[in-house]
């Protein structure tokens, strides 16, 4: 059991506002991309390493954006009333969910 990377479906228009995403803490530099290729935004937090069920359970991960886009609602893009995202093991094997 690992995480290697996660993905959030967020508005594109969000994109300049975003500054910063940590996990536990640290400033994941290097590890952020944000893509507006799609219909929707992506945000992408990759080179994750986290390993075991305790240390994934555990983990924080934080999006530092300017407003609008600095609620979980102004940034995220919503799909009937849910979230989606997406998280991927080393093996780049994904696991979508949605978060109501």
């Amino acid at each position: 059991n690992d995480l290697f990377k996660i993905e959030f479906a967020v508005e594109k228009t969000c994109k300049p506002q975003v500054i910063n995403t940590t996990l536990n803490g640290y400033t994941l530099r290097g590890s952020s991309y944000f893509d507006v290729v799609d219909p929707e935004g992506k945000l992408r937090i990759t080179n994750m390493q986290l390993k075991g069920r305790a240390n994934i359970s555990d983990a924080t991960v934080c999006i530092w954006a300017r407003s609008p886009c600095n609620t979980l609602t102004g940034l995220m893009a919503e799909h009937n009333g849910f979230f989606r995202t997406a998280v991927f093991d080393s093996e780049k094997q994904c696991c979508p969910t949605c978060v109501g």
